[in-house]
């Protein structure tokens, strides 16, 4: 306790020297997760699942509280089930995953994996998923029963086909019909087809008929199907049931299926369904018609909001086919906040080299100052020796102060080298300006792993500037190395 109210009586100390405000970089933070969980995902459409697993992995480690954390969780279940040798683990996998996240809207697709991975196994003879799945069946709670039943109705011949349709109708429990819904998608017949659309169609429950579309989207593609879900689109007054409609068509590699996408995306007068149209056109096809689409979708579309989900969707366009859409949207668009929005995704191209003299052009020599300093933040997205040297140039010669600033600031977010931290170190001690000493003494108190604490202490025990000593301490007293701890009691009793 005594210890305790010695490091109370410290950091409020510390906090009497000075006020100071605290830069938030919210936005940056969420384009970085962003970036991440797209990384992660491309990996998953790339089929290389033991990599998609560690990088969503490495994103749930540092982002445990994102909003993609659920979908993180889901795919690399997904990929782990992929690896033929982590079957068992795949299972528990999603087991934690259902757990974790009940309400997460890929709950369902979760069991249904499960009870294709569990048929997997006791079709092999593993008589633990054969015998734990038979014991289930009797089990009194009718959840866990119903999803015994689904995955030994796996056998797919038509009198447990039967059996699945019959469970649907006679369940009275939402999530039980919500099982038998994935048996029935994971079921090859024209009846199973036939039950499906109906559902999709009369079903008074939405969640049930989107379920019904999902599992329609997972079949092979027919003029049937495509003319159904179609129908759906058009004629239905649900936005979230188009919604699902939309996924299930860019599910689907056929010709009609892109060409009904393009036609919504263009002419529907519901910006939300033309915004997930769009998404899912750049999932569907990376033809030049698309291409050229998303492009015109980017520039011309009356609402900015799917202007904008043009530009991302240019950017998941695969092989970095779109980025040549977006560099001209970069240059030529009529808002600066959509001309920011393609700069962040020109960074996140596969090869951000190739575009990286085009980010240094927009920060030298763009006339608009926030298109200046969006260029800098991608720059410092590049991991390169090039993007690095010319953040140095702009946070030391620049003669607008606070593009300095920002690039000390992102120089500091990226700093991996010792000459990084040294050059840092010099702008505290040797530049002219308060502004920028300031800028780059917090850049070092935000080095990971605790890096800058020595130069902290450094400062605020022996710098002649009393202005950068009180700064110092206080970035000292929001850090939880004990080093920091010892430095500020020192400070204290010195004084």
């Amino acid at each position: 306790m005594e210890l305790l109210k010695k490091y109370t009586f410290i950091l409020l100390m510390a906090m009497l020297l000075m006020q100071i405000s605290i830069p938030l970089q919210a936005a940056s933070l969420e384009d970085e997760i962003d970036k991440k969980y797209q990384k992660a995902y491309t990996l998953v459409l790339d089929e290389k699942w033991e990599q998609a697993i560690k990088e969503f992995q490495s994103l749930l480690d540092k982002y445990p509280d994102s909003d993609w954390a659920d979908d993180a969780q889901y795919w690399s279940c997904f990929a782990a089930a992929k690896i033929e040798k982590s079957l068992e683990n795949a299972i528990k996998c999603y087991e934690d995953f259902v757990e974790a996240y009940p309400k997460s809207n890929y709950r369902d697709e979760a069991e249904g994996d499960m009870v294709q991975i569990a048929k997997e196994l006791a079709e092999e003879g593993n008589q633990f998923y054969l015998q734990k799945l038979e014991s289930m069946q009797q089990n009194e709670d009718e959840e866990i029963a119903m999803t015994a039943l689904l995955a030994l109705a796996q056998r797919g011949d038509e009198k447990a086909q039967m059996a699945v349709q019959e469970a649907f109708e006679k369940a009275k429990n939402l999530n039980i019909k919500k099982k038998a819904l994935v048996a029935l998608g994971m079921m090859e017949s024209e009846k199973t087809l036939e039950k499906l659309m109906d559902i999709a169609k009369n079903e008074k429950n939405i969640d049930l008929r989107k379920d019904a579309i999902f599992w329609l989207g997972q079949k092979a593609s027919s003029d049937k199907i495509i003319t159904f879900i179609t129908g759906i689109l058009n004629n239905d007054p649900d936005r979230e049931v188009k919604k699902k409609a939309l996924f299930s068509l860019s599910q689907m590699d056929d010709k009609r299926a892109t060409a009904e996408l393009l036609t919504i995306a263009e002419k529907n007068k519901d910006a939300e369904i033309r915004k997930d149209a769009i998404f899912w056109l750049s999932q569907n096809s990376d033809s030049d018609e698309v291409i050229k689409a998303l492009e015109n979708y980017a520039l011309n579309d009356p609402d900015i909001e799917v202007r904008k989900k043009a530009v991302f969707s240019l950017s998941q366009v695969d092989n970095s086919k779109g980025i040549p859409s977006i560099l001209k949207i970069a240059k030529n668009g009529k808002e600066t906040e959509l001309r920011e929005n393609a700069i962040f995704w020109l960074s996140q191209a596969e090869n951000p080299d190739m575009v990286l003299p085009d980010l240094k052009e927009f920060a030298l020599n763009d006339s608009d100052l926030k298109i200046q300093k969006k260029a800098l933040f991608s720059i410092s997205q590049v991991d390169s020796k090039e993007a690095e040297e010319f953040l140095f140039d702009i946070a030391k010669n620049h003669k607008n102060i606070d593009m300095r600033q920002d690039a000390i600031f992102w120089l500091g977010q990226a700093a991996k080298s010792e000459k990084v931290i040294n050059q840092l170190k010099d702008f505290v001690l040797n530049d002219k300006s308060p502004e920028i000493q300031e800028k780059a003494l917090f850049a070092i108190s935000q080095l990971e792993d605790n890096q800058g604490v020595p130069i902290l202490i450094d400062i605020a025990k022996n710098h002649k500037d009393t202005r950068l000593r009180k700064k110092a301490i206080f970035w000292l007293g929001q850090s939880d190395d004990e080093r920091a701890a010892e430095a500020l009691e020192d400070i204290l009793y010195k004084e």
